[in-house]
């Protein structure tokens, strides 16, 4: 994969909410400070594609719909598998879909709360065990959400502090597809070609796939621990 990365970003109100963009100048939502685009970048809105949109505000709008909780060993979805690679661990197949909307019940977050990625071994530091050069994650830590591009691609991590409260539940979206990430409360989409994949051309170590890996409570690899999601609802579309 190129080292160069082609960043979309869109910014809209979020109060309290500080973004920085692939290694750019933190970014206030609401604020004046609009700039912070990573040197090199080309930057354009990214907004929420519309299929997405149009699956979640749509009563009849996901292909498939299911909700995860901690613990859970039975799931209604078939695009979803539980226990694997680790318990708490749900591997979505992403084959026959564009994207997934995932809404999160969090409540008290504390640690390594979640974890998305494309890659089944992706550890905490942004990277994997070797098993996919496509290690793309999103994760949330306490109260501050991290989107990372694979390694391969070389760019440093986006974040959004103050992503969910310390204390009491609340929900949070989150759109992924195909090299789209996209921020639901925030209007903020981050998009480019090292974010997560669904069957990406190539795979410089593994066999390019179309699963990605959910994580409530610590990282997929099970190195690190968490606390806080009381559940997520998945909407395939």
């Amino acid at each position: 994969m190129s080292g160069r990365v082609v960043i979309v970003v869109a910014l809209a109100l979020c109060a309290g909410c500080e973004v920085s963009f692939f290694g750019g100048e933190p970014v206030r939502f609401g604020g004046s400070d609009t700039g912070g685009i990573a040197a090199g970048a080309e930057a354009r809105p990214c907004g929420e594609p519309d299929d997405a949109r149009a699956a979640r505000t749509n009563e009849d709008g996901c292909s498939e719909r299911c909700r995860i909780e901690p613990g859970a060993t039975e799931i209604t979805c078939d695009a979803v598998t539980l226990g694997a690679p680790r318990e708490n661990v749900a591997t979505l197949d992403l084959g026959s879909s564009d994207g997934v909307v995932i809404t999160l019940e969090i409540c008290n977050p504390t640690g390594t709360v979640l974890q998305i990625s494309d890659s089944p071994t992706a550890d905490a530091d942004g990277g994997d065990a070797g098993s996919s050069s496509h290690d793309a994650d999103v994760m949330l830590v306490d109260t501050t959400l991290t989107v990372r591009a694979s390694q391969s691609a070389r760019v440093d991590p986006s974040s959004a502090r103050n992503f969910v409260p310390a204390s009491g539940c609340h929900e949070r979206t989150i759109v992924i597809a195909d090299q789209i990430v996209y921020l639901v409360e925030a209007d903020a989409g981050l998009c480019g070609t090292g974010t997560l994949r669904i069957n990406p051309p190539t795979d410089d170590e593994g066999a390019p796939d179309a699963k990605w890996y959910l994580a409530l409570g610590g990282t997929v690899d099970g190195a690190q621990s968490g606390s806080g999601v009381r559940g997520a609802t998945l909407c395939f579309w």
